[in-house]
Parts: C-alpha cells; structure tokens; sequence
C-alpha cells in the first residue's frame, strides 16, 4: 500500500453502521476501521471488474 494516504470522509446511514460494525467484529477485529473501509473499497471494485468480465463472455 502507498505510504501516502488521502484522507476522506463520508456519511453512511445508521443501518449501514450496524453492518460494518458487525463485519469489524467478524472479520476484521484485530486491524482498524480505515484498513477494513480500504479493504471492503478493494474486494468490492475486484468484484465489479470480474462481473463486468463475466458480461463480456457471454
């Protein structure tokens, strides 16, 4: 990872706070809540660039 990080902030509703505080609890308890945004960030753009590939094939 590039050791010169952009700093942004967003808002998400209530309900989706509950979701990501529990995906903390789940999978990512021992990193913190910028690396587990970064990292839900990652695997979703890799899951729309394979399903842009899969569309393609067909």
């Amino acid at each position: 990872m590039s050791s010169e990080l952009k700093r942004i902030t967003f808002v998400v509703p209530q309900d989706m706070e509950m979701r990501l505080d529990e995906v903390k609890k789940e999978r990512f308890y021992n990193r913190s809540t910028s690396e587990m945004v970064r990292t839900l960030i990652e695997e979703g753009w890799k899951a729309s660039q394979e399903s842009k590939e899969s569309v393609k094939q067909v």
